[in-house]
């Protein structure tokens, strides 16, 4: 009796041979000598995580290129035309990650920190895998020197991706500035939608709301042109942003890119992590109006396609968490609120290490519930940890310093030491009138020292002036009317009765 003997075709088994100088050896050990060569404390934790992400990546996409390659020249089920398609979108996926791992060779702390999140972040290789939506994108041009300077651009556009995701803010405002004007002049939509996206999200994260949202929009028009849908969810999801970054309530434009972001998402079959993200982006718009219990049930939203779609270890999970502990803490439920909380420290723990500054966010988060369970010692320790970790990595006088002493001195006042209280609020106090601008933050340091000087019978004039000059800066904002009428009642009691509650 004879036997078949299949062999996969020659070029059906390269995919091995395309990781050279991509995730190798050698370039695994120029990224573990760049991370801990920071002498980052996290820095082997970063790496061991970073590792992993890439490794889980790395298979998905030799298994979706042997799959792809065999369902032409082994199984013939698909055309050449699909594979040609579906190698495009593994070529730019592999070229997404090239970029990323050379920025890695090339670590700075800020790189360590943002190392993780920017693996996680790699685009779905699943995607590759959707035919209808790479079919629906317009091709590349047909002219050969106009096509090889798309590609070009290609690798310009995943060496921006890279250094954004990486937290190289300055590099990435250059490289997109020159990025786009690039974009402009090879007349490929795609390209130049990517080209805004990556400009808008770089002034973004600088904090240029305004010019972002200017730059965003054109990008979401220009990916509608191109009909490439991911760029313009993308798009609608950081505007959602970019309005919300402007600090004035905007629903009409905050549901005008919601349910554009949607609309979209739903178009493409659905996109989890970009569903999470808009969720987030909206609870944030919907927070700054005031409805808290809508942009609750957002977040919640958020947990649920959290749990069912990403793995137990994303670092998203960690920010999902946490923004449900804080939104349930402003609802005033700390029992609840602690329960996320404590998940997003465990999950930081885990995929980030015990010194990473996002322990420190959680850890002062955390804090702030346990003083509002009246669990002083506990928030006091909470609060310390992430005091030690702000100064070690930030400096004694950032401004993030402020939440921490903040809540040491919250709990010190809460357990009936108000003595205690008073260095911490004041070295607080400090931080905040030189570096912070929002006045509504100044106003409770303020409040918390006037109380921390009264009940120590400590400068009660001075408690007094602090007290007024908090309720000035409260000012009439009606999210504020609760610590307005809180101090206008301890004025009342402590000597100011003339003064009123507006």
């Amino acid at each position: 009796r004879g036997f078949q003997v299949v062999t996969r075709p020659a070029l059906c088994r390269g995919a091995e041979s395309k990781l050279a100088g991509v995730w190798d050896q050698t370039v695994k050990a120029q990224v573990r000598k760049a991370f801990f060569g920071t002498g980052a404390s996290f820095a082997s934790d970063a790496f061991w995580s970073v590792n992993r992400l890439i490794e889980g990546y790395v298979q998905r996409w030799t298994g979706t290129y042997v799959e792809a390659c065999e369902a032409t020249h082994v199984r013939g089920e698909q055309s050449a035309e699909v594979l040609d398609l579906r190698m495009s979108c593994l070529h730019d996926r592999l070229n997404n990650l090239k970029a990323l791992t050379t920025v890695f060779t090339q670590a700075n702390g800020a790189v360590v920190e943002n190392a993780v999140s920017a693996a996680s972040q790699l685009g779905a290789i699943d995607r590759c895998n959707d035919v209808k939506l790479l079919r629906a994108m317009l091709p590349p041009p047909e002219d050969p020197a106009a096509r090889r300077r798309v590609e070009q651009l290609q690798e310009q556009v995943a060496d921006a991706r890279a250094q954004l995701a990486a937290g190289q803010l300055a590099e990435a405002e250059k490289a997109t500035a020159l990025l786009v004007a690039n974009a402009r002049r090879v007349e490929y939509g795609p390209l130049l939608a990517e080209a805004l996206w990556l400009r808008g999200h770089a002034l973004v994260d600088m904090g240029n709301a305004s010019e972002a949202e200017r730059i965003l929009e054109e990008g979401l028009w220009t990916a509608e042109a191109a009909r490439h849908d991911e760029a313009k969810a993308e798009m609608a999801i950081a505007l959602l942003y970019a309005v919300y970054l402007e600090g004035v309530p905007r629903p009409k434009d905050t549901e005008r890119w919601l349910h554009l972001a949607e609309a979209t998402l739903r178009r493409i079959g659905g996109h989890p992590r970009l569903q999470i993200w808009s969720n987030n982006a909206y609870a944030d718009a919907l927070d700054l109006e005031g409805r808290r219990e809508e942009a609750l049930a957002r977040r919640l939203q958020s947990e649920a396609i959290a749990a069912r779609s990403l793995s137990p270890t994303d670092p998203d999970l960690v920010r999902v968490h946490g923004n449900l502990a804080h939104e349930l803490s402003d609802l005033n439920r700390p029992a609840e609120a602690l329960a996320h909380s404590d998940k997003a420290v465990e999950i930081a723990r885990k995929v980030l290490g015990t010194d990473h500054p996002e322990m420190a966010t959680q850890m002062s988060n955390r804090a702030e519930i346990l003083n509002q369970l009246e669990r002083w010692q506990e928030a006091r320790a909470s609060a310390s940890r992430a005091l030690e970790l702000w100064e070690k990595q930030l400096g004694k006088d950032h401004p993030f310093v402020a939440y921490a002493l903040s809540g040491i001195g919250a709990s010190y006042l809460g357990e009936g030491k108000p003595a205690f209280a008073v260095a911490p609020l004041e070295r607080a106090l400090r931080i905040r009138l030189a570096k912070e601008p929002s006045p509504a933050l100044i106003a409770e340091v303020e409040f918390a020292l006037a109380r921390a000087f009264w009940d120590s019978n400590q400068q009660r004039e001075r408690a007094r002036a602090l007290a007024r000059s908090a309720l000035e800066r409260f000012g009439a904002e009606p999210s504020k009317s609760k610590p307005r009428a809180e101090i206008t009642v301890w004025l009342a009691k402590h000597g100011n009765a003339a003064l009123s509650a507006n």
